[in-house]
């Protein structure tokens, strides 16, 4: 950070980012990029584009919503839902539920025709497996003939023994569960209701996620957080 009057020597600069904690050369490299705008637009959506993910959203939705346990959406298609329009193209639906319902859920999706793969695009082919996977998975269509997107991501939400959604590995951070199950949703053209992530949240993983187009997001849906939604997210 630099102040008016004051030019920092390269050596100086050095000193002073080898003291920072790994937060505060986060909170600085975010504060560089985003005020200065140091990061690319993403292109637009055309309104077929916006189509795609209003369906695709839907499709999701239904599978889940038949499916019956807790789900959320996530990502950037989630912002720009509680704020009612898509602005920019999405290449898939990225999806939260509870770690303790994966294993169940293993089997409703063969049903819909679709393969469990890991990070590395392995195939996952037990909920023995599934469970074994940290943070996510992906599910892949192999059955063309049954209804339902191509693909999308499944993110675990893991609870501690308070019953609270752990944020990502760091179990000394937490959000209610009430935060999520009684937040915002989006009604899908096909009628389906869509749980969206708490704004605040879904903030925080962009700012730790840290590209192009999670840059962007955090300057355009900061401004519309509520007071409490601030508080939270500070």
């Amino acid at each position: 950070m630099k102040f008016e009057g004051y030019n920092p020597t390269p050596e100086e600069t050095k000193t002073a980012e080898q003291m920072m904690t790994p937060e505060q050369r986060l909170t600085s490299d975010l504060r560089e990029k985003i005020l200065n705008e140091n990061f690319e637009m993403p292109e637009g959506a055309t309104e077929q584009q916006k189509e795609a993910v209003e369906k695709e959203t839907g499709d999701v939705a239904k599978i889940f919503n038949e499916y019956g346990k807790p789900w959320f959406l996530v990502g950037g298609t989630s912002l720009e839902l509680a704020q009612g329009e898509i602005t920019r193209d999405h290449q898939d639906s990225d999806i939260a539920m509870y770690y303790e319902d994966i294993a169940d859920f293993f089997d409703h999706a063969r049903g819909l025709g679709y393969k469990f793969v890991d990070t590395e695009g392995k195939e996952i082919s037990s909920k023995e497996e599934l469970v074994s996977q940290r943070e996510n998975a992906f599910l892949h269509k192999i059955d063309g003939a049954k209804p339902g997107p191509r693909g999308f991501e499944i993110m675990f939400l893991r609870r501690n023994d308070n019953g609270e959604i752990v944020f990502g590995a760091d179990e000394k951070l937490n959000f209610p569960a009430a935060l999520y199950e009684g937040g915002q949703k989006y009604t899908a053209k096909n009628g389906q209701e869509v749980p969206l992530t708490p704004k605040e949240v879904q903030i925080l993983y962009k700012i730790f996620d840290g590209r192009q187009k999670d840059f962007h997001d955090v300057k355009t849906f900061v401004p519309t957080l509520s007071q409490e939604e601030r508080e939270r997210l500070n």
